[in-house]
């Protein structure tokens, strides 16, 4: 027997198989008929003429409805087909019952509920929302598709579910407390398929929120009585400190303990350049600037040198607030050395602290002592700061300084102290 025939006689032992497989009727003659009405409808199905495969749905579906699951997942696609292109209202809305109806029934022959209910979703609160009275059964609904499937309901049915959670809540039929417990069990799944890489789940996720943020209110004193203790009691719960994080950033909270407990715990689990330089900046504004440091450190080592002109010119002005004039400086420098993004303003800042803390260095002589506007001055112009170089140029020594001093103009100087720049002399 050569290959070729191998090859037959497997194909037809599968379609023998495939057809015996099925609850075929008894009746030889109806027998034949459900055969090629089968066949018939799945090649109409697959040339997506739908409006010649409905009767023959229609006919398998009435006359043998175990026959096949087939029948039902071709039903589906014939249905919704037809549902999409109809303009008649009150023939449109047959056809979305029918296309509902096929899901349940395909359940009620052939079992399947998690799968065939979380397919069911993904039409119904289109087909159903605006018949008001079909809306409690919409509730009940996800519900059950979300109790079924957990983290495996499709994202589309999640949001779906958080829309029927707030149509119940602005009916007073849930409290605020029971849709935000309901909404954290959501947005956990979410954030699984967004960290997976689920770009329906990333989409979907803002959709969520926004929709919880319209039936909730959601301010500063809910956030710190209700989600901040919930954190606190599970510390380690990354889904919690994720929405620490996001509704105090959201609601433009004062950013507390727990905000950087929360903050912490997520760069930490899910470490991210972006992440890092945010909590940094939020400590920043909170004057928690070690903390600040501490983050910006992270950032440095997570955005791969990308970012670094920036990090750094941030760092030397945190430094600046904490009065460490040298780090200031040091973290300024950095900042020209790694890139242009942040290079005049790092030249300005070292500027103003020449000129802002020359007072603070040993006077000794007039000259020396205003030797450090020539420094701060050279700072200044580096950035291209007119405004700024006329400022310290009016604090130049004048000619009789230098002359009193045994100095002239073009003289090579060091400023001492801590600025300790080479400069060459200059007169206002």
């Amino acid at each position: 027997m050569n290959k070729l025939n191998n090859v037959f006689i497997i194909a037809l032992l599968f379609i023998s198989f495939n057809l015996t497989a099925q609850n075929w009727s008894e009746d030889p003659a109806k027998r034949a008929q459900e055969e090629e009405k089968l066949v018939y409808m799945g090649d109409l199905v697959a040339q997506g003429d739908y409006i010649k495969a409905k009767p023959l749905f229609d006919w398998l579906y009435e006359n043998n409805p175990s026959l096949t699951k087939t029948i039902y997942i071709r039903g589906s696609k014939i249905y919704e087909s037809l549902e999409s292109k109809e303009k008649d209202a009150a023939k449109k809305i047959e056809l979305q019952n029918m296309a509902l109806k096929i899901y349940d029934e395909r359940i009620k022959y052939f079992g399947e509920e998690e799968n065939v209910l979380n397919r069911k979703g993904l039409l119904a609160y289109n087909y159903l929302y605006s018949r008001t009275t079909e809306n409690d059964m919409l509730y009940d609904l996800y519900k059950k598709i979300f109790e079924l499937n957990g983290d495996d309901t499709y994202s589309t049915n999640l949001f779906y579910y958080q829309k029927m959670l707030c149509y119940k809540k602005n009916k007073n039929l849930l409290t605020d407390d029971q849709v935000m417990e309901v909404y954290e069990k959501i947005t956990a799944s979410i954030d699984k398929g967004v960290a997976s890489g689920d770009k329906a789940a990333a989409q979907y996720k803002d959709y969520i929120d926004q929709t919880f943020a319209s039936c909730v209110k959601i301010d500063c004193e809910y956030i710190n009585s209700k989600i901040v203790p919930k954190f606190e009691a599970e510390p380690t719960n990354l889904a919690l400190a994720k929405k620490v994080v996001s509704l105090i950033s959201s609601q433009k909270c004062d950013q507390n303990n727990a905000y950087f407990k929360a903050a912490a715990l997520v760069v930490q689990k899910e470490p991210s350049c972006g992440g890092a330089m945010t909590v940094a900046r939020h400590a920043d504004r909170s004057n928690k600037y070690d903390l600040a440091l501490d983050f910006f450190n992270k950032a440095l080592d997570l955005c791969g040198g990308a970012n670094n002109a920036e990090i750094y010119y941030e760092m030397a002005e945190i430094y600046l607030k904490k009065g460490s004039k040298e780090d200031a400086r040091t973290y300024a420098r950095k900042s020209i050395q790694a890139g242009d993004s942040h290079k005049s303003q790092a030249y300005i800042l070292i500027g103003n602290l020449y000129f802002k803390y020359a007072k603070d260095c040993d006077p000794q002589s007039v000259v020396l002592f205003r030797s450090r506007y020539i420094a701060a001055y050279d700072q200044y112009k580096l950035a291209g700061s007119t405004s700024n170089m006329e400022k310290a140029q009016a604090q130049f020594p004048s000619m009789d300084d230098l002359f009193t001093e045994n100095y002239k103009i073009g003289d090579s100087f060091n400023t001492g102290c801590w600025i300790n720049e080479n400069i060459q002399l200059q007169k206002r």
